[in-house]
């Protein structure tokens, strides 16, 4: 992966992660533990690339990690 910094919207995590909208509003909004962590821009919500991938290996089940 390109090591520069990539900030991602909403829809973008949606599709990344196969998740809906509805889960990333809660998640943020109730500070759930189990969402992925967020960058607050002003009024809008981005999400790192490097934070979404190590989101991915520390949710990871079964298998060697």
């Amino acid at each position: 992966m390109n090591s520069e910094k990539r900030l991602l919207t909403e829809k973008e995590v949606c599709q990344f992660l196969s998740v809906s909208r509805p889960f990333l509003a809660r998640a943020r909004s109730e500070g759930r533990p189990d969402g992925p962590p967020f960058i607050k821009c002003g009024r809008a919500v981005r999400y790192d690339i490097r934070d979404l991938e190590r989101y991915l290996d520390a949710n990871r089940k079964g298998g060697a990690n």
